[in-house]
């Protein structure tokens, strides 16, 4: 049965479907786009509490300053209000239009060598992949899965190595661009009452006063973070692939539950896998909000594990968590009906 590719936002990671690069979906792109857009859109803005909870335990939780999460929810509410809750999810949701452009013109450019799904099917004979095989599209670092796809069926293609690192190039390449915004959205979330009068005002006030590289801080551990968040991904798909098939089922073609809880938990172990280097990333961003702040990654590092312990390394760990259930299925339901708003259909084979 022909099934449908969707969105899925964890969170952390947006994943988007590779099928709207198919010459059949073509006329209908900017309508995919719409659609992932939204879905992102509303899924971060319904769990904009969660990430900016997670982001202040990031930053401000130690020993001394222990910060649960409820607590430092209710500390946020008290200094600005509930509306203080969405600090930064404007940002967060202009990211997601830059983004898609830059990772699907990418990918488009180097879509497995200019293979069609059916093509790759042919490779060492393996089966032919997915209607849900995806492209990870990160707020941080991810790599197109489609790869694990060719992982499965094609490990002696003599251009698998390429293809792997076309993908590492295509998220290094928006990350590249994007992390300005990653600095901003940081600064924004982390605003106290009054600090900043808005997106332009933050951004003027990080370039007087810090200059242009501040707005690439945190850029060495963002793009670290591919290898562990990648192969942690990979296996536990590739696991969950293996352990599907065992149980006698045509992987193929498998349901959308199926197809979503495993993208899920891909995903998400992979970002409990890069989470420490998530961490520096976030605290070098906001080290202008911090008293005494080390600028280099390995100077953050040290500072982490000398106040803090081995922990402290995983500190906001639950609010990421919390999102990615809500923010999942938020943003699956949004682009089915997004999907069927704008009338785009999808052929299935």
């Amino acid at each position: 049965m022909g099934v449908h590719p969707e969105v899925l936002d964890t969170g952390e990671q947006l994943v988007v479907p590779v099928d709207v690069l198919e010459e059949e979906n073509k006329g209908a792109l900017w309508k995919f786009l719409l659609s992932g857009a939204m879905a992102g859109a509303v899924s971060r803005t319904g769990t904009a509490p969660l990430e900016r909870a997670r982001v202040h335990m990031q930053v401000y939780s130690s020993k001394s300053n222990f910060r649960h999460l409820l607590s430092g929810l209710r500390s946020l509410v008290q200094e600005g209000g509930v509306r203080s809750l969405w600090r930064g999810n404007g940002i967060n949701v202009l990211k997601i239009a830059p983004e898609y452009a830059i990772k699907f013109s990418v990918f488009e450019q180097v879509n497995l060598g200019g293979l069609t799904t059916d093509q790759v099917s042919t490779v060492q004979g393996s089966p032919p992949p997915s209607r849900h095989t995806v492209l990870a599209v990160s707020l941080s670092h991810a790599l197109p899965l489609q790869c694990k796809t060719f992982l499965c069926g094609a490990q002696d293609d003599p251009r698998f190595q390429e293809r792997l690192m076309a993908g590492s190039l295509a998220v290094a390449i928006s990350q590249t661009l994007i992390n300005p915004m990653e600095v901003l959205k940081t600064r924004l979330t982390l605003r106290l009452t009054g600090q900043y009068k808005g997106l332009l005002d933050c951004a003027m006030q990080i370039l007087e006063r810090e200059g242009t590289q501040a707005l690439y801080r945190g850029y060495l551990p963002n793009m670290l973070g591919i290898i562990p968040y990648a192969c942690t991904d990979l296996a536990v798909y590739e696991l969950l692939r293996f352990l599907w098939q065992k149980s006698g089922w045509d992987m193929t073609d498998p349901s959308g539950l199926v197809n979503l809880l495993s993208v899920t938990l891909s995903s998400t172990s992979g970002q409990m896998a890069s989470y420490p280097l998530t961490l520096v990333r976030t605290r070098m961003q906001a080290q202008d909000t911090l008293v005494g702040s080390n600028p280099t990654m390995l100077g953050v590092f040290g500072q982490i594990l000398s106040q803090q312990g081995w922990p402290g390394l995983y500190r906001g760990m639950t609010p990421t968590l919390l999102k990615v259930v809500p923010a999942g299925g938020i943003s699956y339901l949004v682009y089915d009906v997004m999907k069927k708003t704008l009338g785009v259909q999808v052929l299935s084979r």
